[in-house]
This record gives C-alpha cells, structure tokens and sequence, in this order.
C-alpha cells in the first residue's frame, strides 16, 4: 500500500488517551478516585515488560494524595530511557504518546492496540469499567526549518489559515510586528466520528530554542458504550483519519515541499 510520509514533518508529538469514569470526593473540588488503579497498575508492571517496556518510573511524589491527580498520568512504563513511545496510566487515565521514530499511524497504531489490549485485561473487574472518553492529540510546531518567521506571514504563504487580525492594522498600532504573540483556540462537532469533537489551538512558542508556530489538534470522542478492543481502535482509526485530512488541508503546496514529502510502501491497511 502507497502512502505519503513527510520527512521533514512539524509534528512534535502524538498522543492517544482513554479515559474512564472514577468515584467522585464530594470532599474535594475535582477530586476523584479510581478504586482499581492500584491493581491495574500492579498487573501492568507483569504485562508490560514481555512486550518490551521493562522499566516504569513515578511521575508523582507518593505524598501527593491521588485523590488530587484524578485523570493525570502518574506513572510511565518505558523501554528505556529517552526511547519512545511510553505508556502512561494515572487515575482514570491511560495514554500512549510518541515523539521521536514517528513513522505514521500504522505503527504507532499497533503501539496503541497492543497498550490497550494489556489495560483491558490488567483491570480486574471490567463489567465495572465504564469508558468516559477517547482522544487523539497531535502536537505540530513549524520553525525556522519550516520557513516560520511570524504568524502573519508564515500563515498567509504557508498555512490556508489566513490573518487573526489584517497585517494593516497591527501595521497601525502595533510598535513591533515581529513581536506580536497569537493565541487561538476553536472547538466543534465532527461529521465523524460520530458525537466526536474536535479542538484546534495555535499559539507562538518555541521548538529546540527557536520561535515556532504551535498547531495542537485533538480529536475527542462522546460517551463510548463498548470497551471492546475492536471497537475502540475503529474509532481511533476514524479519528486519526479526520486528522490527516484536517492537518493536511491546513498546508499550502509551498510548504508541502518544505515537508519533503515522500511516497513510502507497507503492508498496513489503516
């Protein structure tokens, strides 16, 4: 199967996250528990490292009362360190994220598939096991390498979002043009997945020291009444889908060639 791979891609990081209900503490603003995370995370410490995640590290001091971390990963399992992808389970929260080695979504989909699968079995009583939410996430930041010199700029030659406010009027009141800091952040409901949503900011910020345009994507599903396996990673084809075709109708042809596009062959059909 054919497929496009940019070489020279803006992405920074994927992520894809499932989340479930917990037991609210009325005691506590937000708080919340999640009665099996112990033995989930028991079992995950055995099921993980056959599958070559062998090392697993606290993200959290143990002081730190886990009624305050409801849906906050607090504990990674890695294979070793600065390698990825990781998994990482927390109360009401699982997620596998990658940075580096990003070769598309047929890998890094199995990644998921297989971090799941384990989760599904870790738990210890899966009839109790109401999902509350999937999503996937990508994090992309155009640099200097990527032509970004200022959002005005950069998104009226390379990106079809065009200017948040007209270049002749930040002409008129701005001292510094080069200085001016962008912050967007649009949500809205999806044609598919179905009851999905998604989220898109932009902002100014930084890659490897250099000023950067930040595009943070997420794709979020509604209630999902299955925690079968099969089902889940439909949807998260469905939204990895939505995705590709989003972040790809963002790209002017100009800045497709700045992402030196490539034509790879596997043997994956997603």
């Amino acid at each position: 199967m054919k497929r496009e791979f940019f070489r020279n891609a803006p992405l920074v990081e994927m992520i894809a996250e499932v989340k479930w209900r917990l037991t609210p503490v009325t005691a506590i603003p937000n708080g919340a528990i999640d009665p099996f995370h112990d033995a989930i995370k028991t079992a995950l410490k055995e099921r993980f490292p056959p599958l070559g995640y062998p090392h697993h590290r606290e993200k959290v001091p143990p002081e730190i009362p886990r009624e305050l971390l409801a849906g906050q990963a607090t504990t990674q399992f890695y294979k070793a360190p600065d390698v990825w992808p990781i998994y990482q389970l927390g109360p009401g929260v699982f997620t596998v994220n990658i940075t580096e080695g990003y070769w598309g979504w047929a890998s890094f989909r199995d990644t998921v598939a297989a971090g799941i699968e384990q989760l599904l079995a870790a738990h210890p009583a899966l009839t109790l096991f109401q999902l509350e939410s999937l999503k996937l996430m990508a994090i992309d930041a155009f640099s200097e390498q990527h032509g970004y010199r200022s959002y005005n700029d950069f998104s009226q030659k390379y990106l079809t979002l065009g200017e948040l406010l007209p270049s002749s009027f930040l002409a008129q009141f701005a001292s510094n043009t080069e200085a001016v800091n962008v912050r967007s952040d649009t949500t809205f409901p999806l044609n598919v997945p179905a009851g999905a949503h998604a989220r898109i900011s932009i902002s100014d910020g930084l890659r490897s020291d250099q000023k950067a345009l930040i595009l943070h994507t997420a794709i979020e599903s509604g209630p999902i009444d299955s925690i079968d396996l099969q089902n889940i990673m439909n949807w998260f084809d469905a939204a990895h889908g939505v995705h590709r075709t989003m972040f790809r109708s963002l790209l002017t042809e100009d800045l497709k060639v700045i992402l030196q596009p490539e034509i790879i062959h596997d043997d994956h059909q997603y």
